[in-house]
C-alpha cells in the first residue's frame, strides 16, 4: 500500500481595525506542499485588507498516529 501524506493549511487571521471580533481560523487539506503554498498565497491574495498568515503542516502519516497512540498508552 503507497500511503499518502497530505499538508494541512492553516489559515488565521483578523481585520486591523477589530482584533477581538475579528479573528479566523480555519484548516485545509492539501494534496501536497506546492498546492498547500498555492492555495496559502491565494489566502492572502483575497484577504480583503485582513491580516493573515498561513502555515503548510505535513499531516502525520497513519504510522505516525500509530506511534502517538502507543505512546499514549504508556
Amino acid at each position: 500500500m503507497i500511503e499518502f501524506a497530505p499538508y494541512l493549511l492553516v489559515l488565521i487571521g483578523w481585520q486591523p481595525a477589530d482584533v477581538d471580533g475579528s479573528m479566523t481560523a480555519s484548516q485545509l487539506l492539501q494534496p501536497n506542499q506546492l498546492e498547500c503554498e498555492r492555495a496559502g498565497e491565494r489566502a492572502l491574495v483575497d484577504s480583503n485588507g485582513a491580516y493573515r498568515r498561513y502555515f503548510c503542516l505535513e499531516a502525520p502519516t497513519q504510522h505516525d498516529i500509530e506511534e502517538m497512540w502507543q505512546e499514549q498508552k504508556r
